[in-house]
């Protein structure tokens, strides 16, 4: 059996390991996702096009709101298809927001109203990696992307603070939901309204809800959690924070 994430120090028991198998609900089906040297600490992951379905994508719930000043959204993905699909967004068709992607070269990037930053690294298919995306507002409309805890790019710069109104969604554009669908499966999915650290997503990433510290919940060091939701995504659409339920559509 292959190794679940040694090199990174995770350690888990047998009777915790996945397996092959499908877990089903009124509100979402999963799938026990593939083992791989490399995965998230959880038991499964929601299936988004990954099989015979299309054009499904996880709507949030999360207002807009959340999104206009600082923010972090991090997240494990495993994707079946790596050039030009959606991980989240909240965006209008004036491309007022922002979206998170995989662009047409298998970079991680960033669009933030008009202004597009892209990562370094080249993403797999058909393999887990963590990835993270955070927004400053306070220090110049600055944005990092992250890749298995490690910054991907240069700091960057937005021209103008974003004034988001629609609502988030996991997987496609949020104004246009057939378009852009992400293929694969994702899990242990985090919004904050604050802009974690380094330490902070390299600490998250190996965590689920259950596991997050309070110093984990408590992005931009505010004395207080400011973490806005949590999909573990394992069994059920669920938020872990009580906040924004949310529900696999069409």
């Amino acid at each position: 059996m292959p190794k679940l994430g040694l090199e990174q120090g995770l350690t888990r028991s047998a009777a915790t390991m996945s397996v092959s198998g499908i877990i089903r609900d009124n509100l979402v089906m999963q799938h026990k996702y593939p083992m791989e040297a490399v995965q998230p600490v959880s038991d499964g992951a929601i299936d988004i096009n990954a099989g015979a379905d299309a054009d499904e994508y996880f709507e949030t719930n999360i207002p807009g709101s959340n999104f206009n000043a600082d923010f972090s959204f991090v997240g494990w993905i495993f994707p079946t298809d790596i050039t030009g699909t959606v991980i989240i967004s909240a965006q209008d068709g004036n491309d007022d927001g922002f979206r998170f992607k995989l662009n047409a070269s298998s970079k991680l990037e960033s669009k933030l109203n008009d202004t597009t930053t892209t990562a370094d690294t080249t993403l797999l298919a058909n393999t887990w990696q963590h990835v993270a995306f955070t927004y400053n507002d306070t220090t110049g409309n600055a944005v990092n992307i992250y890749l298995n805890g490690v910054l991907d790019e240069p700091t960057a710069t937005v021209d103008k603070a974003l004034a988001v109104t629609d609502t988030a969604v996991l997987g496609t554009l949020s104004y246009a939901t057939t378009s852009s669908s992400f293929m694969g499966y994702m899990c242990n999915v985090g919004v904050w309204t604050g802009v974690l650290t380094q330490a902070q997503i390299k600490s998250i990433m190996w965590k689920q809800y259950a596991d997050l510290t309070d110093e984990d919940k408590d992005a931009g060091d505010t004395g207080s959690s400011n973490l806005v939701s949590w999909y573990n995504l394992d069994t059920d659409a669920t938020d872990s924070t009580g906040n924004y339920n949310g529900s696999l559509e069409p």
